[in-house]
Formats: C-alpha cells, sequence, structure tokens
C-alpha cells in the first residue's frame, strides 16, 4: 500500500513538474516577436504560437492540427521534412534555413527557421521551430545588390578612370575596362588573383 501511494504521489509530481514546464513554454512563445511551433514527424503542426495570426492571417486554431504543407511552398515543404529526416538520422544541425510562409491570401513572406528536437524519453518526438520574417532583411540585401550594380555599371562606363576591387588580402574582386587597358590584363584573367602580383608580373613583363 505505501509503495502504491508513493508511486502515485511521483506521478503526481511528474504531472505537475510538466504542467509548469508547458505554462512556461507557452508563456514565453506567446511573448516573443517570433512565430514559434512545434510539429510531430509527419509534420503536422500541434503548436502555433499566436504571432502567425499577425504574419499569415490563419487564426491559430486553423494552424493546428494540419500538416505544414498548408502554409509552405512545395520547396520549402520539401527542405523543412529533408531537415526533419536529418534530425532522426542524428545529425545535429543548427545552421538556420530560409523559406516561403504562404498566408492567407496566398502571398509568399521569407522567414529563417531555426529548429531543435523535441524529445521524450530519450527519443524524438517532434520539431520545435523558431520562425524569423526576414522581410526587410532580403529588401536591404535586394538593395545592396542593385545599388552595387549601379555602381558598377557606373564604373565600367567610365574608360579614363582605372578602377579595382579588391578584398583585404588583396584578392581582386572588381576589374573594369579602363583597367585592363591600363595592366593589360582582362576582367577574367584578374579576377581572383593578387592584385600585387599583377602589378608585379607587368612591371617584370614590361623589364
Amino acid at each position: 500500500m505505501h509503495g502504491a501511494i508513493q508511486d502515485i504521489t511521483e506521478r503526481k509530481r511528474t504531472e505537475e513538474a510538466l504542467r509548469e514546464s508547458e505554462e512556461k513554454f507557452r508563456s514565453l512563445a506567446e511573448n516573443t516577436s517570433d512565430v514559434i511551433a512545434i510539429m510531430d514527424l509527419q509534420g503536422t503542426i500541434t503548436y502555433m504560437s499566436r504571432k502567425i495570426e499577425d504574419e499569415t492571417g490563419y487564426k491559430k486554431e486553423e494552424i493546428e492540427g494540419v500538416n505544414i504543407q498548408k502554409i509552405l511552398t512545395p520547396a520549402s515543404y520539401n527542405i523543412a521534412m529533408n531537415r526533419i529526416q536529418k534530425r532522426l538520422s542524428g545529425e545535429n544541425i543548427t545552421i538556420p534555413f530560409e523559406v516561403a510562409i504562404k498566408n492567407k491570401t496566398g502571398h509568399l513572406t521569407p522567414f529563417e527557421l531555426n529548429t531543435s528536437a523535441v524529445t521524450k524519453d530519450g527519443e524524438i518526438t517532434g520539431i520545435e521551430i523558431v520562425a524569423r520574417n526576414i522581410t526587410e532583411r532580403k529588401k536591404a540585401e535586394e538593395a545592396l545588390i542593385e545599388s552595387e550594380n549601379r555602381f558598377r555599371s557606373l564604373l565600367q562606363d567610365i574608360p579614363s578612370i582605372s578602377v579595382q576591387g579588391y578584398q583585404m588580402d588583396g584578392t581582386v574582386i572588381y576589374w573594369n575596362e579602363a583597367s585592363e587597358k591600363l595592366y593589360g590584363y582582362t576582367c577574367e584573367e584578374a579576377l581572383g588573383q593578387n592584385l600585387l602580383d599583377l602589378i608585379i608580373l607587368l612591371k617584370c613583363w614590361k623589364g
């Protein structure tokens, strides 16, 4: 009898600790700017934070219980499921990956996902997902690329000014048309070479 009472007491303590842990998790998940989700090994969403409503227009109740395929593009779904398989095979993957999430109207939004395994009794039972909207970062990256392209185009169209771009170690990453005429190396020949090597070789060639 004493043993039975002790077993019940231990079970109650375990259940209480589990309940408190779940409450803490949900409290944190509902008060972060990121979307927090948990899905099982088949991709079914078992928990979704309220932040998803701001990001997609779906109510969390519309998302919970359905497969993650509902809000991902086919390519993004394949990426996510591939990540699950790698987790199951024992790989400890910490590098985030990007997916496109569909909102209720079909509009796509870029998100960066970090995942971690959910375990029970030493077995992986699901995947916890932290999803961050990276729309602004993508816009900044695109603006930077556009600015660089305009800059390169401008320099390429000025035949009288020799301009080179190179990394800290001197590796050439930009070589305009005027540089080709001045140094005698084509852009294809110069890119990836060390600037000092090119200049030294030129001096030796000229004698």
